[in-house]
């Protein structure tokens, strides 16, 4: 049986991170290979990770700022080891063996070296909880706060559209992300500022684990999310893969990173929200079967295999 070890870097408060520890939770469901998983935050532990497993095949988390340790030379210097590389937003080294890429291939201007491209599905869960019935509209989104999520826009957007309403809101503050200029506090008070007087707004921030995230998603009627439309990210929200995987209604705004559910019948410049609530969770059925566990567990097998 294949020994993969999969290498993430160790702070949690990420979306690199999070997606990361996803991909190896459903991967390692496999009965196929035998997935190894370790945070490294150091070339020494990188070392002592493949020393202690020696593995087959190494898939590297990696980004510019994450793993900033990891060297060309690493790679290269183990030609008995394969090694793939997790996509994330062309931030890359093109040593790998192969290229990850999960739900939708980037914009053409990313360069990936020639039949070293994987295109596997979105890793979803399998949600078993509860939903909760909603006397009036219930709104909501999440994700880590960063100023081009637009979480402000939100209530505005919700208050237009309903006599009454209400906004939950679940953002953290991110590791890398807390700067000048991206406070998390500052999106706080913001949010609250632009709060309409028809629209209840619940704000919550503390770190929770993706059993408490997807709940709280099924707990709202649709999920709504609005990043800025002239952000140019080639990477994909990673947010979106939870509120897929509680099978409610989702809305978002027209930003390339949600081009991998992109259709006129959930974009919100295109519909109203009643309507697109209405179409319920029909737009969104054919992920839930492409990107289901079980094809990304088969997925992810057939690359080693």
């Amino acid at each position: 049986m294949k020994k993969i070890l999969f290498l993430n870097h160790p702070f949690k408060e990420c979306g690199v991170y999070q997606i990361g520890l996803r991909i190896f939770n459903i991967a390692s469901k496999s009965d196929k290979v035998e997935y190894f998983y370790k945070d490294v935050g150091s070339w020494d532990e990188y070392n002592q990770a493949v020393k202690d497993i020696e593995p087959d095949f190494i898939i590297y988390n990696w980004h510019w700022d994450r793993m900033p340790f990891l060297r060309n030379e690493d790679i290269t210097g183990r030609p008995n080891i394969k090694h793939y590389f997790v996509y994330h937003d062309g931030s890359m080294m093109k040593v790998y063996d192969k290229y990850l890429v999960f739900g939708a291939m980037p914009p053409s201007n990313v360069e990936f070296p020639e039949g070293k491209v994987a295109l596997l599905p979105r890793p979803l869960y399998e949600y078993s909880g509860d939903y909760p019935t909603n006397v009036v509209p219930t709104i909501g989104s999440f994700g880590f706060a960063f100023n081009h999520k637009k979480f402000h826009m939100i209530a505005p957007f919700v208050g237009s559209q309903f006599d009454k309403a209400i906004v939950n809101l679940h953002f953290t503050n991110p590791y890398f992300g807390d700067t000048p200029g991206n406070r998390i506090y500052d999106i706080i008070n913001l949010c609250y500022k632009e709060c309409p007087p028809n629209v209840t707004l619940n704000i919550t921030t503390n770190f929770m684990d993706d059993y408490n995230v997807m709940s709280f998603l099924a707990g709202n009627d649709i999920n709504l999310f609005m990043y800025d439309v002239g952000m140019q990210n080639p990477g994909i929200s990673s947010a979106i893969d939870y509120a897929l995987s509680v099978k409610r209604p989702i809305a978002i705004s027209n930003n390339m990173m949600f081009r991998h559910i992109m259709s006129y019948d959930i974009l919100v410049e295109y519909s109203s929200l009643t309507e697109i609530l209405a179409r319920g969770t029909t737009p969104l059925d054919r992920f839930y079967k492409e990107w289901s566990t079980e094809s990304f567990k088969a997925s992810m097998e057939n690359l080693f295999i």
